[in-house]
């Protein structure tokens, strides 16, 4: 599949990889100097391979606070909140953003992997009350990441504009009279904005955006940077530091889970795990070798295997190898001490490091 974007991509001469089923762009010539970008000046992404699904009804609010660890209920309209997906039996099945759309209405935005299975799962949850569709059709997502996003933002949409805080999104119209969703979230650690609008309109917003914020350093940025932006950020991925093995727990989501709250599913599996002292450690690593962490690495405090790399490889802000660590319960390191990553290559030296690896600066 494309997104309404594909044509762009290969005008500016992007590196195209199938990823989740979607022909996506992995760089426009360099990850490298597209992650500096959006950490000096801004970066533009096509994210519209994500799923989007609405749920509706006045039973709506009830049914997504059973199904998922971080009750949407309290939520105002215009607010967005974080939380893990879980199965009956404690599994996390994904991570997602709920938006509340109106008091009876909320849109869920998922993992691209796991758009069929999430929905799969919810339709058979939900009842009578609550309406659950397919992705809206067509919908494209763009995501505005990086310090002078804002200023972006506001040559395009006007100065007036009040722009939403932190998980929250406001509606407006692009000068042909389009409706866009325009939300301050983001996946790279960096100040940032995700816009939703048609997905036929989304080749003239991206030409825009890409003249307008030119001159401020904005620049086209594929999968690659996103994902190393991420990293460096702490921000754990599907499949790597969340899956149906680590659960959200494990993969230090505890803030998004209220055990406190009876009702959802998994809340027995989690304090289960929780009880027998078997929720895993998580470690960040910088590599003092040469050479990169991967995934699957397993990594060595001497001779003993304390655990294993969820996610790793070159971080471009700190110039070395960086890796996002699954440790055996209870282990904890100061800052400085000497680990071994093992791969399929020659030992790689490392030492633990403040998590995550990057925090922006408040002023920045």
């Amino acid at each position: 599949m494309k997104t309404s974007l594909y044509d762009e991509h290969v005008r500016l001469k992007a590196r195209i990889v199938d990823y989740a089923g979607y022909q996506m762009p992995l760089d426009y010539g360099s990850s490298i100097s597209e992650h500096r970008s959006v950490r000096h000046a801004a970066g533009l992404f096509d994210v519209s391979h994500m799923g989007v699904l609405p749920v509706t009804g006045p039973e709506a609010g009830d049914f997504l606070a059973r199904v998922l660890t971080n009750d949407p209920r309290p939520l105002a309209v215009g607010q967005i909140l974080y939380s893990p997906l879980l199965d009956e039996d404690g599994a996390a099945l994904d991570d997602l953003l709920v938006y509340r759309m109106g008091p009876d209405s909320y849109r869920l935005v998922v993992n691209a992997g796991n758009r069929q299975v999430d929905f799969e799962h919810l339709k058979k949850h939900a009842g009578p009350g609550a309406g659950l569709a397919g992705d809206f059709a067509p919908i494209a997502i763009l995501a505005l990441q990086g310090p002078v996003s804002e200023r972006i933002v506001k040559m395009i949409f006007g100065e007036d504009l009040l722009l939403p805080g932190n998980y929250r999104f406001v509606q407006t119209q692009d000068s042909d009279g389009t409706q866009i969703l325009i939300s301050r979230t983001g996946y790279t650690g960096e100040d940032g904005f995700e816009l939703f609008l048609p997905a036929a309109s989304a080749p003239e917003l991206w030409r825009k955006l890409l003249d307008v914020g030119s001159p401020l350093g904005l620049v086209p940025a594929g999968l690659a940077a996103r994902d190393s932006l991420r990293m460096e950020a702490g921000l754990p991925l599907y499949g790597h530091e969340l899956s149906r093995e680590r659960t959200a727990l494990d993969a230090g989501l505890a803030r998004f889970v209220n055990l406190d709250r009876e009702g959802f599913f998994g809340r027995e599996a989690l304090l289960a795990q929780r009880a027998a002292g078997q929720v895993r450690s998580r470690l960040a690593l910088i590599a003092t070798g040469r050479g990169l962490p991967r995934a699957g690495d397993q990594v060595f405090d001497g001779e003993t295997r304390i655990g294993y790399v969820t996610s790793g490889g070159y971080s471009p802000t700190l110039d070395a190898g960086i890796a996002l660590v699954s440790a055996e319960p209870g282990l904890r390191y100061a800052e400085g001490h000497e680990l071994t990553i093992q791969g399929t290559r020659r030992p790689l030296a490392a030492r633990v490091c403040p998590r995550p690896h990057y925090r922006r600066s408040r002023g920045g």
